[in-house]
């Protein structure tokens, strides 16, 4: 059970520090810099917004928002209704948790209640290194081959939350999440949603917040 939790939070954490360069990348691209200047009117920033959020190689992104540095909405994109952070990009600007030279990966988040999704944040900078304000994402994080992956490792449930957020997932839909009676990385009797306990293990997956 440990081998396996530990071998699939490594492999959900392989993709990460890609994912994140090219997040910091794109909101240092010049059509968020215009977006987010002072002379971009909101029809012009919406616009902007729009076709960056709506290339066609970004299938899995269901909404984007261009917030200015106090967390203000500038722009708002969607393509997935109900997609939305759930407060927590507001939360971590209030609470000076977002790094300003890099992207962060967020929470797993619950989109239309069903569909399961996460969140990334990225700041966005001058040529000179002021900041503009905020591109923030809502991603579908459905994943395929989950059921092959628990067969292949030997476990009932497979499920993907966050170590500080009360949404979890099963990599298809939202699901109750574990109830645990000690620290999340020790292997210990949880109570699935029918009542019948079995032996769980959480392991964080790096470069995130999640818990797998």
């Amino acid at each position: 059970l440990e081998h396996g939790a530990t071998q699939l939070a490594q492999l959900l954490g392989n993709g990460i520090p890609a994912a994140r360069r090219t997040l910091t990348e794109a909101a240092r691209g010049p059509q968020l810099r215009r977006a987010l200047g002072p002379r971009s009117s909101e029809a012009e920033a919406a616009a902007l917004l729009e076709a960056y959020a709506s290339a066609p190689e970004t299938g899995t992104r269901a909404a984007a928002r261009l917030l200015t540095p106090d967390g203000d909405v500038r722009a708002t994109w969607t393509r997935v209704a109900g997609a939305t952070s759930m407060g927590w990009t507001i939360g971590g600007l209030r609470e000076g948790t977002l790094p300003r030279d890099s992207a962060t990966i967020g929470p797993v988040v619950a989109i239309r209640d069903t569909t399961p999704g996460f969140v990334a944040v990225a700041p966005v900078v001058s040529e000179d290194g002021a900041l503009l304000g905020w591109l923030e994402e809502v991603h579908v994080a459905r994943g395929t081959g989950a059921a092959e992956i628990r067969a292949l490792i030997g476990i009932e449930r497979l499920l993907l939350g966050s170590t500080e957020w009360t949404v979890w997932s099963d990599f298809d839909r939202i699901v109750p999440g574990p109830e645990f009676t000690a620290a999340p990385d020790s292997v210990q009797r949880v109570a699935s949603p029918g009542g019948v306990t079995a032996l769980g293990l959480g392991r964080a997956v790096p470069g995130t917040p999640w818990l797998v």
